[in-house]
C-alpha cells in the first residue's frame, strides 16, 4: 500500500534519493531558447547543476516539436544542444546529456513519422504529448504508424489530460496498444492540481508506471519537487512499478 500523503520524518530532503535512484531523467525542457523551457544559458546551467546535485546521472533532454508552435526541426534541435552540451563540459559537469524530443500528436508528426526524421529516446522510443482537453481522432492510427515505423512509443504525462474521464478504460486500452506511461514527478506534489495527483497515485497503484520524468522547464518546477515530493514514498513507487529509466538507453 502506498503511503500517499504521510509526510515522512526526513520532509522535504526525501527528494535527493529520486536521482540517485532513477539515474536517468528522460523528459525536460533544459535547451535554451527553444521552446517554454529554459529561456538562456545560464537558466540551463542551473537546471541541469540541481539534476546532477539529486543524483541523476544522465538527462535526456526532450524539447518541444509542434507543427504550430514550436515549429523545432531535427537540426535546430541538434545545433542548439551542441551549444549546451560544450558549455556543460567547459564547466566541467559531471552529467551525461543525450538529446530526443517531446512531439505533439498533430499532422507535423505523421510527416516525420512517414519520413523516419524523429530524435528518439534511446535507439527506438518516442516520447509524445496531445492536447490536454480532447484526444485526437487519429489517437489509435498515430500509434500504429509508430508501431508500424519501428518505435515504441511512450505517453508524456498521461495523468494530465483531461479528457481521461475513465481511466480505467483508457488507460488499460493505452496499454493494450503497447504504449508506455511516463508520469511526471511533480504530478506527485500536486503542482498541476489534484487531477494529476490523483491520476499519478492511481497510475502508481496499478503499476502502470514505466518512466518517471522531471519535465523540468524553470528552476520553480524543481523547487516544487524539493517541497512537495514528500507526499508519497517514491522509492515504493519505483520499486513496484516497472520503471525503466535505466534500461531506456540500453534498447
Amino acid at each position: 500500500m502506498f503511503p500517499f500523503g504521510k509526510k515522512r520524518t526526513i520532509g522535504n530532503r526525501k527528494y535527493e534519493n529520486i536521482g540517485r535512484k532513477l539515474e536517468i531523467d528522460i523528459h525536460s525542457h533544459i535547451v535554451p531558447g527553444i521552446d517554454d523551457g529554459s529561456s538562456n544559458l545560464e537558466e540551463s546551467m542551473r537546471m541541469i547543476s540541481s539534476l546532477r546535485a539529486i543524483g541523476y546521472k544522465t538527462l535526456i533532454t526532450t524539447p518541444h516539436v509542434m507543427y504550430e508552435g514550436y515549429s523545432n526541426s531535427k537540426d535546430s534541435i541538434l545545433e542548439k544542444f551542441d551549444i549546451l552540451r560544450e558549455e556543460v563540459e567547459r564547466r566541467g559537469l559531471e552529467i551525461a546529456l543525450e538529446i530526443a524530443a517531446e512531439y505533439y500528436m498533430d499532422e507535423g508528426l505523421q510527416n516525420l513519422l512517414r519520413q523516419k526524421k524523429i530524435l528518439t529516446v534511446g535507439d527506438a522510443h518516442i516520447l509524445f504529448e496531445t492536447a490536454y482537453i480532447s484526444m485526437p481522432n487519429n489517437f489509435e492510427s498515430m500509434i500504429y504508424l509508430m508501431r508500424m515505423k519501428g518505435y515504441t512509443p511512450i505517453i508524456a504525462h498521461p495523468e494530465r489530460y483531461l479528457y481521461v474521464k475513465e481511466p480505467e478504460v483508457i488507460y488499460e486500452r493505452w496499454k493494450e496498444l503497447g504504449i508506455e506511461f511516463q508520469v511526471n514527478l511533480n504530478s506527485f506534489t500536486g503542482y498541476y492540481g489534484n487531477l494529476a495527483l490523483q491520476r499519478a497515485k492511481w497510475l502508481a497503484k496499478m503499476r502502470m508506471i514505466d518512466y518517471l520524468g522531471s519535465d523540468l522547464h524553470d528552476m520553480q518546477q524543481f523547487e516544487a519537487i524539493k517541497k512537495g515530493i514528500w507526499r508519497v514514498d517514491m522509492k515504493e513507487v519505483i520499486d513496484s512499478n516497472p520503471i525503466k529509466n535505466i534500461k531506456v538507453l540500453q534498447s
